[in-house]
């Protein structure tokens, strides 16, 4: 594969992820009740449900800017991480969770590819 097709489906990828982390961000920002009633049965308050939505807007921002898409990704993992946790203890299902943080991995391997050579040692 060409380095312009790997770029631009990197590119398409990235922004498909952050439409869909952003769209679940806005929702913890405007307080959606689907987002409040999965924060009160963790027992935490709306504060938490901003600081959320805050962290995860910032993630999107800095993984969509090529400067510090990095940084992102990682901040990003950690989200993702915490939620999958988060959905482990109250025994909800972690499948989507799951699929969009091995998604953010892949999608940040093929962006930046410095990443994947690091982790496999190449």
């Amino acid at each position: 594969m060409n380095p312009q097709t790997k770029t631009t489906i990197g590119w398409v990828l990235t922004g498909l992820l952050a439409a869909f982390l952003t769209f679940s961000a806005f929702g913890k920002l405007t307080g959606a009740e689907e987002a409040v009633k999965g924060f009160e049965s963790m027992k935490l308050n709306q504060s938490h449900l901003l600081l959320a939505g805050i962290v995860e807007i910032s993630a999107v921002i800095l993984f969509i800017i090529p400067r510090t898409g990095v940084i992102g990704l990682l901040l990003m993992m950690a989200y993702l991480g915490a939620t999958v946790i988060a959905h482990l203890q109250l025994g909800y299902p972690i499948y989507l969770n799951l699929a969009i943080a091995i998604a953010a991995v892949l999608i940040g391997n093929l962006r930046f590819p410095e990443i994947g050579n690091r982790l496999l040692g190449k």
